[in-house]
């Protein structure tokens, strides 16, 4: 990212149809100067969406994998966003920043993978002033650029 680098692990075995359309989108460029749109620094940072509004997609959305229910999302966890429910996850992802519960009660968004080695990174996109936009009653809208510059896919 602007910032500096953002270490993931995508796993296949919990949602393998997410984490190969993220892994497409990936080796496509389709993330490469997108901006990270939300971050909530008590809960997420959220990006994969190139117009930088909230709403863009690739013009698919995978099937949604979802955990079982009651499953909570924890600090490190990274998933997918829905844009206006079932099946409507197309790009944007986000990782807990924090638990916090309270935003995520009752929904589910599919989980593939966890952010690994990027503190660093984190605090800095954390530490970024923030303005209101038209989706949060807190403000999330980065008024600094945070972009993710490239994505490398490299399997272990």
């Amino acid at each position: 990212t602007s910032c500096g680098d953002i270490t993931l692990e995508l796993d296949p075995s919990i949602a393998p149809e997410t984490v190969n359309s993220f892994v497409f989108l990936a080796r496509q460029g389709y993330f490469d100067g997108s901006p990270m749109h939300r971050i909530d620094p008590t809960f997420i940072i959220q990006g994969g969406d190139p117009t930088g509004t909230g709403v863009g997609g690739p013009g698919y959305a995978p099937m949604d994998e979802f955990p079982p229910a009651g499953t909570t999302y924890d600090v490190g966890d990274l998933a997918m966003a829905n844009s206006s429910g079932p099946d409507t996850a197309g790009s944007q992802f986000f990782i807990v920043l924090e638990e916090n519960q309270l935003h995520l009660s009752g929904l589910q968004f599919t989980k593939f993978g966890r952010l690994a080695a990027s503190e660093d990174t984190i605090a800095a996109i954390r530490s970024v002033p923030l303005g209101f936009n038209n989706f949060d009653q807190d403000p999330t809208r980065p008024l600094e650029s945070v972009y993710i510059e490239s994505v490398t896919i490299t399997v272990a």
